[in-house]
C-alpha cells in the first residue's frame, strides 16, 4: 500500500513538471517601419509571452545562418535584451535591429527566424520568423514639381521642387539634377529621415 501510493505521488510530480514545460512560449511580433530597402535598418517589436505554470528565464538568439559570412541579405541582427526573467503568464519585450545589405536584391521578400528558448529547459522552445519586402531604391527619396499651367515662352516661371525622404535615414551632399528640354540645374542638397525638402527653381 505504501508503495502504491509513493508510486502515484510520483506520477503526480511527473504530470505537473510535463505541464509546466508543455506549456511553451507565445512569439509575436511587429515592425514599426513598413518601408524596408536596400541598407535599411528595421526595429522589431517582439513580445513573448511565458505560457508555462512557472517563471522562467528567455533567451533570444538570431538563427546561425541569418549574418554574414552565411547570410546575402543581412549585415547585422542586434537584439536587446539577450535574455529576460518572464513570470508565469506575464509578456515582456525585446527589440530585435536588423540592418539589410547594401546590396541587397530588391522587390523580393526576406525571412530570418530568431530562435527563443528556456535557459530553464531545452523542451520549452520557439522559432519565429522576422519578413521583410525590399522596395526598390528608386523609391528611397521621391520628387514632385509644382508648377502653373500657363507658361508663357520667354518669360521666368517660378516653381518648386518638393524631396520627400521614405525612410528614416539621413542623407547628405546628395546631387541633385533638374532638367528640361531648355533648363538645367544642379546642386547639393541634404535631407533628414521622414522628411520633405523643398527647394525654389526658375525656369527660363
Amino acid at each position: 500500500m505504501i508503495k502504491k501510493e509513493a508510486l502515484f505521488m510520483v506520477l503526480i510530480v511527473i504530470l505537473l513538471t510535463g505541464n509546466a514545460l508543455g506549456a511553451g512560449l507565445n512569439v509575436t511580433s511587429e515592425k514599426t517601419d513598413s518601408r524596408v530597402f536596400p541598407g535599411s535598418e528595421v526595429l522589431f517589436k517582439v513580445t513573448i509571452r511565458n505560457d508555462q505554470t512557472r517563471e522562467d528565464i528567455i533567451r533570444i538568439d538570431p538563427d546561425f545562418f541569418a549574418t554574414e559570412p552565411f547570410s546575402d541579405f543581412i549585415d547585422e541582427i542586434k537584439i536587446n535584451p539577450r535574455s529576460i526573467n518572464i513570470p508565469s503568464g506575464e509578456e515582456r519585450n525585446f527589440d530585435v535591429t536588423i540592418k539589410y545589405a547594401n546590396n541587397i536584391k530588391p522587390e523580393k521578400t526576406y525571412t530570418t527566424n530568431l530562435i527563443i528558448k528556456s535557459t530553464l529547459s531545452g523542451e520549452v522552445k520557439a522559432v519565429h520568423p522576422l519578413t521583410s519586402f525590399i522596395m526598390s531604391s528608386g523609391d528611397i527619396i521621391t520628387m514632385k514639381s509644382y508648377i502653373n499651367d500657363d507658361v508663357i515662352p520667354g518669360k521666368e516661371v517660378f516653381f518648386d521642387v518638393e524631396f520627400k525622404n521614405n525612410v528614416n535615414e539621413e542623407f547628405n551632399d546628395l546631387n541633385l539634377f533638374i532638367t528640361s528640354g531648355s533648363f538645367k540645374k544642379e546642386e547639393r542638397i541634404s535631407i533628414k529621415g521622414n522628411d520633405i525638402l523643398i527647394r525654389d527653381s526658375v525656369l527660363y
